[in-house]
């Protein structure tokens, strides 16, 4: 059985995600960038994307990683598909058996070097 929950995120919702976890509102936003409240209202929304020079602008003001703003890399916290696929498959297990798993992975994470 194959378990696959793992959706990408859109600019648009990266952005507004990333507006909203910042100390600034929409229109600080817009205000600090140079551009209309209406720009800023339209890459939220999906409308319109800036492009790469003001997406690094977006991200310095934010103070968010341009990788994870272009959809590269996972925001910090966020589970990789093989890690969300574990987890679906752990929450079917029965309690002995996840017991068993939790066991096995105490074991490996102690013998095995951890990877970065």
């Amino acid at each position: 059985m194959k378990t696959n929950v793992y959706t990408k995120l859109t600019f648009a919702e990266i952005l507004e995600d990333s507006i909203k976890r910042s100390p600034y509102n929409n229109a600080q936003v817009a205000e600090r960038l140079g551009v209309s409240k209406g720009t800023v209202s339209n890459w939220v929304s999906g409308i319109r994307k800036p492009d790469i020079d003001m997406i690094i602008q977006i991200c310095i003001l934010l103070d968010v990683d341009i990788y994870y703003m272009i959809g590269a890399t996972l925001p910090s916290g966020e589970l990789r598909p093989k890690e969300q696929e574990m987890l679906m498959l752990f929450r079917e297990m029965n309690a002995e058996e996840k017991l068993a798993i939790l066991n096995i992975a105490h074991i490996i994470a102690k013998q095995t070097p951890q990877e970065t």
